[in-house]
């Protein structure tokens, strides 16, 4: 019933309960359906980590094996480039500094609250996407 939009008082009259009960069964559903969505992200993430660190394996196996010079850099190529996606997967990256300067506001940043200093980056974020 929730998938077809049913209002609260309808599914209370369905199971012959209270719009309260039935709010309360509503939430622990969708509640649910967030812990499964989050459960199959983290299924898939380290489904494809594994993929990456099986690319790693054959890769440096590979390496000692080659002759040529360009084949052995390729091997290291794939072994740099499945460490990146491992770290971009895994979210491990370091974050990146980066400089904040407010041409329209002069305070210094810290004298800013949280809502002016979010407004602020949310403008520089969009500036940096144009151009």
């Amino acid at each position: 019933m929730i998938l077809r939009g049913a209002r609260l008082w309808e599914i209370a009259e369905a199971f012959g309960y209270s719009q309260q009960t039935a709010m309360v069964d509503r939430d622990r559903v969708r509640e649910l359906w967030r812990r499964e969505a989050y459960g199959d992200i983290i299924v898939q993430r380290d489904r494809s980590t594994a993929q990456f660190r099986e690319i790693i394996v054959r890769s440096w196996e590979a390496y000692p094996k080659e002759t040529k010079t360009p084949l052995k850099l390729a091997a290291l190529r794939e072994v740099l480039q499945a460490e990146k996606e491992i770290v971009r997967l895994q979210g491990t990256k370091a974050p990146e500094k980066r400089e904040v300067k407010l041409e329209a506001d002069q305070r210094p940043l810290s004298n800013l609250s949280d809502d002016e200093l979010s407004a602020a980056l949310a403008e520089l974020d969009g500036d940096e996407a144009k151009g």
